[in-house]
């Protein structure tokens, strides 16, 4: 099974306010099953599709990991998964994407710079590395967010289904999501001017 929703901005969680600051602590929604929610990430290079389809549009050398010398296609994915472990506090909401909507939010008139800042203290309810759950089997989802938004955009929506029983698989796609590399180089979605060059 393989959702693909619309894509979704960050502004929902409350930043809009601009009448006052939001809290130093915030996080996205709770889930309410009975798991909490661990997740490991990944990254795969693929050695069967080299270079990369779109490597004609994308060919800076920084666009790809340096061990990847032939420009091969490269995923890296976020596997959410049940688990009875309980972490003290919550991961940060995936940096890379809070930092594309901070760089939107700039753009808004209204919208006070101390709000935008605060974007990056927006904690989520999921763990890293955490055991999982062993107590049954679970079904997988395999989640692919399109728009060139990143599959950890949608934590609130996956947390939720991980929370009722569900492994999901995460993916992004260098040149379609927004996507980190290992080394912490940030691709960015193409553009339709990109795309057109």
């Amino acid at each position: 099974m393989k959702f693909t929703l619309p894509a979704l901005m960050i502004m929902a969680i409350g930043c809009a306010n601009t009448a006052g600051a939001m809290p130093v602590e915030s996080f996205l929604m709770k889930p309410t099953g009975s798991y909490h929610v661990g997740y490991q990430d990944y990254h795969w290079i693929n050695e069967q599709s080299c270079p990369d389809p779109l490597y004609s549009y994308h060919s800076s050398t920084a666009d790809y990991s340096d061990n990847n010398t032939k420009h091969c296609r490269e995923l890296t994915a976020r596997i959410y998964y049940p688990t009875l472990a309980n972490a003290e506090t919550g991961n940060e909401y995936y940096p890379p994407f809070v930092a594309s909507q901070q760089e939107m939010m700039q753009f808004i008139p209204e919208m006070k710079n101390e709000d935008i800042l605060q974007l990056s203290d927006i904690k989520t309810f999921t763990f890293a590395n955490q055991p999982v759950a062993s107590d049954k089997q679970f079904p997988v989802i395999l989640f692919a967010a399109g728009a060139g938004i990143p599959s950890q955009a949608y934590e609130n929506v996956i947390s939720e289904l991980v929370s009722q029983g569900y492994i999901v698989v995460g993916f992004n796609s260098s040149f379609i999501n927004l996507t980190a590399l290992p080394n912490g180089h940030v691709i960015q979605p193409p553009t339709d001017a990109t795309m057109e060059e």
